[in-house]
């Protein structure tokens, strides 16, 4: 209780003039992919010389490859969390089809018969999730906490998919509130062929809160591109749901992706990163239910821009991906430019706004 607690005043502090952040490298990534952090162990996966993707941990000090498990074309869609004795707990989907390896921005409903997996640390081998399966569904994007696993199910030919929880050991099954698929249509000329999409791109459970980054193309999308994206947090009992945040693809040369899910007690903790052409910015941001989605932010991460940012739920640690302040769109990222960071000193600042929607609603 304490430690939830010192979290929700460490999230709405305001930031002293004197105040320190300070960042510790700790380990380069070579790619930028989800990436989790629970009980002292950080997981991501990382592209080999064969072009292949394995899962990657960092713990005490020490990178390893788990060369053990099988790699996959694609990333790992993957997260870190408890399992039913506490063991850390790295859970991920396998699919039959995978998505095309050449378009990693492609919808994840690209992919065909995915199942989920986990695998326990430190050095346990892969193992189904016993979730039951629908049909040809596909399940994606899991996240542990105890005998509880959230994860997307999308059904064969659906255009949007279902957040689900599962509770193993009482064997339930339910649906959460997902994020929004926008029916409005913004041409004079009609929507009559229009498709409209939505799906999980990450996803992070706790106790009471599940967050996911949420993918949506409809016509009244704001941007270019088709595509948008919103951030959001569900607590578990209620469904209720609140906005966290929102991207767009700009018509010019910039944008704003909302990444790294971390459901905290009471909501939310990620990361806004902001393009203005090739300059980028990372902005940590959080939203509480308490206080009615209002926004706290931070660039201040003890140097460099953050890429990604992580939160511990078993120790309270914090950890930034530290990256390059430009980003150009049209070469990869160099193989040292990524580095994993535990920060000490974050402190966010209320903005008394709330995140505004994606999409033009007609209002």
């Amino acid at each position: 209780m304490r430690r939830c607690l010192a979290l929700l005043i460490a999230l709405l502090a305001f930031v002293p003039a004197a105040h320190a952040v300070t960042a510790t490298p700790l380990a380069t990534v070579a790619d930028d992919t989800p990436i989790a952090a629970y009980g002292g162990w950080v997981a991501w996966s990382e592209k080999g010389p064969d072009g292949l993707y394995r899962i990657v941990t960092f713990h005490d000090g020490v990178k390893e490859t788990l060369s053990h498990i099988a790699p996959r074309t694609v990333p790992f869609d993957l997260d870190l969390g408890p399992g039913a004795v506490e063991r850390p707990v790295i859970t991920f989907s396998r699919c039959v089809v995978e998505r095309d390896v050449n378009q990693l921005e492609a919808p994840l409903g690209a992919a065909r018969s995915c199942r989920l997996r986990q695998v326990a640390l430190p050095g346990g081998g892969e193992a189904g999730i016993p979730v039951p399966a629908r049909g040809s569904a596909s399940d994606a994007t899991p996240s542990r906490w105890g005998y509880r696993v959230a994860f997307q199910r999308r059904a064969r030919g659906a255009d949007v998919s279902q957040v689900m929880l599962y509770d193993l050991q009482h064997e339930r099954l339910k649906a959460l509130p997902h994020g929004a698929v926008p029916h409005t249509c913004p041409y004079r000329t009609g929507c009559a062929n229009a498709r409209y999409r939505g799906e999980v791109d990450e996803l992070d459970a706790a106790a009471r809160e599940v967050a996911f980054s949420w993918r949506l193309a409809a016509p009244a999308v704001i941007g270019a591109g088709g595509a948008a994206w919103e951030m959001r947090a569900v607590t578990t009992a209620t469904g209720r749901s609140v906005l966290a945040g929102s991207g767009y693809v700009s018509g010019a040369c910039g944008g704003r992706r909302v990444l790294s899910p971390q459901a905290v007690p009471g909501g939310v903790l990620f990361l806004s990163r902001q393009f203005f052409c090739e300059n980028v910015v990372g902005t940590v941001t959080s939203a509480l239910f308490s206080t009615g989605g209002l926004l706290a932010r931070t660039t201040d991460v003890g140097g460099g821009v953050a890429w990604r940012v992580l939160h511990d739920a078993a120790d309270g640690a914090s950890y930034v991906v530290l990256g390059p302040s430009t980003r150009s769109t049209q070469t990869p990222l160099p193989a040292d430019a990524l580095t994993l960071a535990r920060v000490d000193g974050l402190r966010l600042a209320e903005t008394g706004k709330r995140a505004s929607e994606p999409f033009d609603t007609g209002r």
